[in-house]
């Protein structure tokens, strides 16, 4: 719910966020081993990368904005 707010998306524009969005149910192994890196139990999930968080900042299962916002400007 919160990624398809327009404030949400006003924010990826204005920090100039690239998003990537992965289909589990195909079958492929990259995403596999995305996922077991991160010890993904359950889907959805959601992490953010910057310049100051190579390893990235994993949110909550169910996030807010406050989270999402908090995760882009930690990372930059």
């Amino acid at each position: 719910m919160v990624l398809n707010q327009s404030k949400t998306i006003n924010l990826f524009k204005k920090e100039k966020i690239l998003l990537f969005d992965a289909d589990i149910t195909l079958g492929d192994e990259n995403i596999t081993r995305f996922l077991r890196k991160y010890d993904v139990q359950g889907i959805p999930f959601a992490i953010i990368y910057g310049k100051s968080n190579k390893e990235g900042k994993i949110l909550p299962v169910v996030f807010s904005y406050e989270d999402l916002e908090n995760a882009i400007i930690k990372t930059k």
